[in-house]
């Protein structure tokens, strides 16, 4: 990856929870926390609080990597997560403003790395294997873009039932 390459991933990376920042500022508290009777249904807000939990978890991972290259990074369950750390009583939309904030971090961190070989920045993934900075950043860029259809489900099942 040249230079140019690496820092539209950043960007692309810092600016990915704008669509879901979006979605969410007009919300209720009432309609941040329903959630629809389909089986595994997360709330917007657990949606939420999950997508800083994520974060501050990427945060240790692109530091390790540049930190500790070939470090082996623990795995997280992230239902025994939500369901254990109270995420429907948490404040997701405060959450998401602080996975931005964490974001801007990382960001930082990358940029500080921009002309060394970010394919030895890597960390050691107990189920994915060897993952350099390149590919950190590009699974957590696409997070986000992974919750959004699941935020529009539960807004359009909430509609419904408010017509």
């Amino acid at each position: 990856m040249n230079r140019t390459e690496k820092e539209g991933l950043i960007v692309r990376y810092e600016t990915a929870f704008e669509p879901i920042r979006n979605l969410v500022k007009d919300l209720s508290a009432k309609e941040l926390s329903f959630l629809p009777d389909l089986p595994e249904a997360w709330s917007i807000n657990e949606h939420l609080v999950h997508l800083l939990e994520a974060d501050l978890i990427c945060w240790y991972r692109i530091r390790a990597s540049i930190a500790e290259p070939g470090v082996t990074i623990p795995v997280w369950n992230q239902e025994a997560w939500r369901s254990r750390l109270g995420y429907a009583d948490m404040d997701g939309v405060g959450c998401l403003s602080e996975a931005v904030r964490v974001r801007a971090l990382v960001g930082r961190t990358c940029r500080g790395a921009l002309d060394g070989d970010w394919s030895a920045y890597h960390v050691i993934h107990p189920e994915r294997g060897r993952m350099d900075l390149a590919q950190l950043l590009e699974v957590y860029a696409n997070h986000a873009s992974f919750h959004v259809p699941y935020i529009e489900r539960n807004l359009k099942v909430l509609g419904e039932r408010s017509a």
